[in-house]
């Protein structure tokens, strides 16, 4: 979980898809983060020592009442305990499948990469809930055109977060490959190459200002499956 924590930027700037805000533009690529940022416990986890961290801390909200279940925790990324793995909750709501298809393949081969590092006993790195909430924003702002902290390398200057993007892609395309997932995988540059689903309505918006031809665009990506 702590190792997909730098994701949480990227993640939401590939899935980003809720511009309007009824029907309005917002100035956000993603106006659902927003709204869903009033929820409690939303939004990147804490850190946690461990998984029994995690429970210990899990345990006392139930058992107070304070949530039924573990369920009731609505992270961008949780421990899904029942099925041993890990529930990434951060994106948006993609109106193509193809692209769902893709960013789901992003993530499985991400944690496959993740799982086989811990196993070696490689040090997975770990960056401050306020640095990857800030990329978060950043993307959730801008989408594939933010500017973001590049976390791993500790540079000083921001850069695009789609060559963030675009290196994770050559990092993970061996493991991708192993799952039987690479021409899924392919579809991430797909996304980079044609926009997200709110650059796609931003520009149906911006030529006639009429939220029904937005709404007709999402209906029509969402019938066309490919």
């Amino acid at each position: 979980m702590g190792g997909l924590l730098p994701q949480l930027g990227p993640l939401l700037a590939l899935s980003a898809s809720s511009p309007f805000w009824r029907g309005e533009p917002t100035g956000l690529a993603s106006s659902r983060q927003a709204v869903f940022a009033a929820f409690p416990r939303s939004g990147p986890p804490p850190r946690f020592r461990d998984y029994e961290d995690f429970a210990e801390v899990v345990h006392q909200l139930e058992r107070t009442g304070c949530i039924a279940d573990y369920t009731h925790i609505w992270w961008d990324v949780r421990p899904h305990p029942r099925f041993g793995t890990i529930e990434v909750r951060i994106c948006d709501a993609v109106t193509r499948v193809e692209d769902a298809v893709a960013i789901a393949a992003y993530c499985q081969a991400i944690v496959k990469q993740l799982c086989e590092r811990y196993d070696l006993g490689e040090e997975i790195p770990s960056f401050h809930r306020i640095l990857t909430s800030e990329n978060k924003w950043l993307a959730a702002r801008y989408g594939l055109e933010a500017p973001v902290m590049d976390l791993a390398t500790g540079r000083r200057n921001r850069v695009p977060i789609s060559q963030l993007i675009r290196r994770t892609l050559r990092e993970i395309e061996p493991h991708a490959r192993e799952l039987g997932s690479e021409s899924e995988l392919e579809g991430i540059r797909a996304i980079l190459d044609r926009g997200n689903s709110a650059e796609r309505q931003l520009r149906i918006w911006n030529a006639n200002r009429d939220i029904v031809e937005v709404v007709r665009e999402i209906a029509t990506a969402a019938e066309d499956l490919p």
